[in-house]
């Protein structure tokens, strides 16, 4: 048994059903079923789970889950699928999803399609040396797509900035804020 609390992961599991392999992170537990798998917590109540090869089941685990007095109904995601887990008492269903996307962090890229600013900071702040904030709130919002480099986050900030027209201000030498 694994317990994530924050980060990504990526299994590779030989089928055994004597001695089953779990990962627990907030209350959803995931079950390999002889399995290339990935468990990403980024934040509390946001859990993904994608899987390259086979299969996984995933659960609510009732003791984490005030709403339930037992275990949910498993759900299967097969290969190519994901699960987006935003917290509550039902799990969502499996959704159809490109591999070559979620594995990009494990070749230093990211692939983010028609999503907001706010959530591209967020994964490049976990890529580079101090933070990155937004000046407004308002900024976040703005629709994102492309591929960037991890391998550089600092360039990969500068092509984001340019791209938006927006200024960058170093406030010292571990944080920026972008504003207009």
């Amino acid at each position: 048994l694994i317990k994530l609390l924050h980060g990504q992961v990526r299994f590779t599991v030989a089928k055994d059903s004597q001695r089953p392999f779990e990962v627990h992170s907030e209350g959803l537990s995931v079950r390999a079923l002889g399995t290339v798998f990935e468990v990403y917590n980024p934040a509390p109540g946001d859990i993904r789970v994608a899987v390259q090869e086979h299969a996984v089941s995933a659960s609510l685990l009732a003791e984490d889950n005030p709403g339930l007095t037992e275990d949910s109904p498993a759900a299967i995601i097969n290969e190519g699928q994901h699960l987006h887990y935003r917290g509550g008492s039902t799990l969502p269903a499996p959704q159809n999803s490109d591999n070559s996307q979620l594995t990009a962090w494990q070749q230093q890229r990211l692939f983010i399609n028609n999503r907001p600013l706010s959530e591209l900071i967020a994964e490049l702040n976990r890529y580079r040396t101090g933070r990155i904030f937004l000046s407004d709130a308002n900024l976040g919002n703005l629709r994102v797509t492309g591929v960037f480099s991890l391998a550089n986050p600092e360039d990969t900030l500068h092509k984001i900035s340019a791209g938006l027209a927006l200024q960058e201000t170093s406030l010292g030498a571990w944080w920026v804020v972008l504003h207009r």
